[in-house]
């Protein structure tokens, strides 16, 4: 069996690389504010995604 990453399938998907964009749109994570748990995932920094963004005062156009 071939593996794929996912990476490569958006390149053969669109015929060119992809990139993701960030944005903050305001939201908790279920694995933050308590609802699953309240130790965040692999996915986040130790400070949550927001960390990384730019501030929640932003309109996602304005972040874009």
């Amino acid at each position: 069996m071939r593996y794929h990453t996912y990476g490569s399938y958006m390149k053969e998907k669109y015929g060119q690389k992809v990139y993701k964009i960030p944005i903050n749109i305001l939201v908790s994570c279920p694995n933050r504010d308590g609802c699953v748990d309240v130790s965040g995932c692999i996915f986040c920094g130790k400070k949550g995604t927001g960390f990384e963004n730019l501030p929640h005062t932003f309109s996602v156009k304005e972040q874009l």
